[in-house]
């Protein structure tokens, strides 16, 4: 690289022909630059001093030893000033008699032009080269206006062909083969709008001889009308930054090419990929480094580009999403959740696997995975060589070899897909991004409401986010009995269970009002009944007569029931029409598009007042009598181990809990299966010692649901039981012979 002040006359010095890359952005200055530029060549004549008029970037190409041209270079930055310049000094030489020196600059040998301009603007601009005599050129092209413009105005008087030619300089660089034209472009021009990747890739991959190429491949993909060029062009958010969709794609299609085993790049190889910047650095080095034909990778880019417009978009932001596992709904974790380093992998997923049903398979797992891991906060560090790297260098097409891969990382803290205990804690007590809790309210909706449903869901960007109780509550509209427990207040209100999806938001007078009035409004300004209606995560939010953390934590603890249904590897038909929300009083709150009504089941009121956390389509009861009586999960699994210490008087705690283990919980261990009168103020997990609300919905607590060990020690049993649990202690009675009989 050679780096110094030009002046005019070394730039275009008769023998040197400047090529400005065929696809080229077209010339785009307007009347107010044109004016600047007439000012400053008006007082360069006047004062005779010097003036810089920016960089030109030139890169040296080869030539042939039959050319008439000796020296050919790429002008790598500094279009628009040589193209006014061009237009500029053809009218005042014109003008001035000084045709003469016009031409020695700017007409070679064998009439080839000194610019060669890019396609957009070639045919205008080389007719105004070779004019004759000066007329307008009648076109919308702003490079005609240009030209008009200094036919009109530039005076003759006021100028000085000589002086401007002396004065006017430029900050030079010539750049050999070997220098990163691209690196240095972006540095000079930092503050400007630098080239995007595909119009350097464009660039490189076709030139005016290969026109046809471009025409029939690249152009009808990427440029074909006003459509195609706005989808390219649309932001696509991707953590902190944002792109376009025609640099999110090649990224994505650059990571499946290089992860494709056909290639064989080892890890160091692959290293070189795995920064996001320097992009066109990259396809180039790609190109070098396994010699593939350009015209092959035209053909394979573009067959995915067209993949990826037609599966791919952000557009279902603004649309009803399905309650059907599948492409829309997991565009809108991409699009709307930022989970943009899934596209490599679901572009190849899309690409490679034409059975549709299995590709939504693939969509319910990776689903499931990515919104599990959300909610859990998780890290996304690795999601780029998980996506890129392991599933697409291992070629997995299948739902089951995704599944069995996925689930493999069990033990691997940083890829594991987090199991129900972690589950039911995040929906408890975590924090989420405002679009990230809306994200996961959101689908949840989608798939609790029944299709039955007489309101429409709307898009996902037709919703705002709303905390019931507020952030800033206020003591005297949400009292609260215990001061010590404001710390955790103030953890409760920002988890999910506080927060509510709306058509429209609250205004503040209301937002932050008494429950009364933000539920129902104040007569002038609508609350949350108006604004969630139809909603039926909301369903029991709109029929409490107060909020408070324990109706947030029952709340939290419902959607996490859903939740882990629905974000599940196994193909289970989630039922959208029977989910309960149980409370002291007795009832339950169903939920599925029917309203608020009463349960009729036959249950206990000690039994309706725990907390349900069971299988969203599981009704099996149990009967302990020979099927005179029959029992929930829950009852059943109380009952029978009463029944049993009945039969083992003599065990103690210790030995007990070796019969039921905290492992019959499966993913909720909590405090334990049987957890004595001490342990229930032991602190879970995170050190956070549970609240009252908390243990009264793990665990049976009234006076007669409390048991004795051999060893004196009083305990209780844990409420959190599945199928699963339940006919593990079946198996434990059965094998004491004690009769069980059951019954959907």
């Amino acid at each position: 690289m050679d780096a110094g002040k030009k002046k005019i006359n070394d730039i275009l010095n008769g023998n040197r022909q400047l090529i400005i890359p065929f696809f080229q952005r077209s010339y785009v200055w307007e009347k107010d630059l044109w004016e600047r530029f007439l000012e400053s060549m008006e007082q360069v004549s006047q004062k005779g001093k010097e003036y810089f008029l920016g960089s030109v970037i030139l890169k040296q190409m080869p030539t042939s030893t039959s050319s008439t041209v000796g020296d050919v270079r790429t002008v790598i930055d500094g279009q628009q000033r040589l193209t006014t310049l061009a237009l500029f000094l053809k009218v005042l030489c014109f003008k001035t008699g000084k045709k003469r020196k016009f031409e020695n600059m700017f007409i070679l040998d064998e009439d080839k032009f000194a610019i060669v301009h890019n396609m957009f603007d070639k045919a205008i601009f080389d007719t105004i080269i070779a004019q004759e005599e000066l007329v307008p050129v009648f076109s919308e092209s702003k490079l005609a206006k240009a030209y008009d413009y200094f036919l009109q105005n530039v005076n003759v008087e006021r100028l000085n062909l000589e002086t401007i030619l002396a004065h006017i300089s430029f900050v030079g660089i010539d750049l050999n083969n070997e220098d990163d034209e691209q690196v240095i472009f972006d540095t000079i021009n930092s503050i400007g709008v630098t080239l995007t990747t595909g119009e350097l890739l464009k660039n490189y991959l076709f030139s005016q001889d290969t026109i046809h190429t471009y025409n029939s491949k690249w152009k009808s993909v990427f440029e074909a009308d006003e459509d195609t060029l706005k989808y390219w062009d649309s932001n696509v958010t991707q953590g902190r930054k944002i792109r376009k969709n025609l640099e999110t794609f090649l990224n994505a299609y650059l990571h499946i090419k290089i992860n494709d085993p056909a290639y064989g790049f080892d890890s160091v190889k692959k290293e070189r990929f795995n920064r996001t910047e320097d992009l066109f650095s990259q396809y180039k080095d790609f190109i070098s480094m396994t010699g593939i034909d350009t015209n092959s990778l035209v053909d394979n880019l573009t067959e995915y580009a067209r993949i990826y417009r037609l599966y791919l978009s952000s557009r279902i932001l603004n649309e009803e999403i399905p309650a059907e596992y599948g492409l829309d709904r997991l565009n809108l974790i991409v699009f709307g959740l930022d989970a943009t380093t899934l596209i490599p992998y679901l572009l190849y997923v899309l690409k490679n696997q034409s059975d549709q049903n299995e590709v939504n398979k693939i969509a319910r797992i990776l689903e499931s995975y990515l919104m599990r891991r959300l909610v859990c906060k998780r890290s996304t560090n690795n999601y780029s060589d998980l996506f890129s790297q392991s599933l697409i260098g291992a070629r997995f097409l299948t739902a089951l070899s995704l599944q069995e891969y996925l689930e493999s990382k069990e033990n691997d803290s940083s890829l594991a897909m987090p199991g129900d205990e972690e589950m039911i804690y995040a929906f408890e007590d975590n924090v989420l991004l405002d679009v990230r809790a809306k994200g996961v309210l959101y689908l949840l909706e989608s798939k609790i409401r029944s299709p039955r449903h007489s309101t429409a869901l709307r898009s996902f960007n037709s919703y705002t986010l709303e905390h019931l109780m507020p952030k800033k509550w206020n003591p005297t509209t949400w009292p609260i009995s215990d001061s010590s427990q404001i710390e955790l207040r103030n953890l409760k209100l920002k988890t999910l269970g506080n927060l509510a999806l709306l058509t429209q938001s609250l205004n503040s007078s209301i937002s932050n009002n008494s429950w009364n009035i933000k539920l129902n409004g104040n007569g002038r300004k609508k609350g949350l009944k108006e604004y969630a209606s139809g909603l039926d995560t909301m369903t029991y939010v709109l029929s409490q007569t107060d909020w408070d953390e324990s109706k947030i934590d029952t709340r939290a603890d419902w959607l996490f029931d859903n939740a882990r249904t629905i974000w599940n590897f196994n193909d289970v038909e989630f039922e959208a029409s029977s989910h309960e929300i149980h409370e002291s009083d007795g009832n339950a709150i169903t939920v599925g598009g029917t309203g608020v009504t009463g349960t009729t089941d036959t249950v206990s009121s000690t039994e309706a007042g725990q907390k349900k956390i069971n299988s969203n389509n599981d009704r099996t009861k149990f009967s302990l009598d020979n099927g005179q009586t029959y029992l929930s999960k829950n009852r059943f699994v109380l009952e029978g181990i009463r029944l049993y210490i009945n039969r083992h008087p003599q065990k103690t705690l210790a030995e007990l809990k070796s019969v039921f283990k905290d492992s019959l919980l499966k993913q909720f261990k909590r405090l334990g299966f049987l957890c004595s009168e001490a342990d229930l103020k032991r602190p879970l997990t995170r050190g956070r010692k549970p609240t009252d609300a908390e243990i009264s919905r793990w665990y049976f607590l009234e006076k007669s649901a409390w048991m004795t060990s051999g060893d004196k020690i009083r305990f209780v049993v844990s409420t959190q039981i599945t199928l699963n649990s339940a006919n593990a202690v079946r198996a434990i009675l059965e094998a004491e012979g004690i009769d069980v009989k059951t019954t959907e």
